[in-house]
């Protein structure tokens, strides 16, 4: 039953209905139109879902890299950070695969200068392009091993 406007119930199947005056229901192009945008909002959900879902999976890998790889970098900071190493880290024995490497050199003033060292983990048997965490680390370097200071003309 459906209402005419005012306070009384008009059957869809009346005299009324038949006279074209009163729609019952929805027609097709209106049907095909409320499925287009449901089906374009559950398309949209469903992306925003799986987005979501990679950057929770990326995350929980690289705080784990990173509590695999705590100890190693305490080390260095007692120690020295080499220019360039790699090895296995982790929980299991190599789970983790590491590697430094020379990224820069920089002179920040007469008699002190640094190099930046990449520290990169990634899972073992992983492609080396994509790791799962990078750390620049900065190591101190003798003032003969510096770069010549360059300062940038106005």
């Amino acid at each position: 039953m459906k209402t005419d406007g005012g306070s009384r119930d008009v059957a869809c199947d009346g005299p009324a209905a038949s006279a074209g005056r009163i729609r019952c229901g929805m027609t097709l192009v209106e049907v095909v139109v409320a499925l287009v945008l449901a089906a374009t909002l559950l398309v949209g959900m469903l992306t925003t879902f799986r987005v979501h879902h990679r950057q929770i999976v990326r995350s929980a890998a690289m705080r784990e890299a990173m509590r695999a790889a705590e100890p190693l970098l305490a080390h260095w900071m007692i120690t020295a950070i080499p220019r360039a190493a790699e090895g296995t880290i982790g929980a299991r024995e190599g789970q983790w695969r590491w590697r430094t490497r020379p990224v820069k050199r920089h002179r920040l003033a007469e008699g002190v200068a640094v190099e930046t060292i990449r520290f990169e983990v990634a899972p073992r048997g992983a492609p080396t392009r994509h790791p799962t965490l990078v750390l620049e680390l900065l190591r101190p370097l003798e003032t003969s091993d510096a770069p010549p200071l360059r300062i940038p003309s106005p």
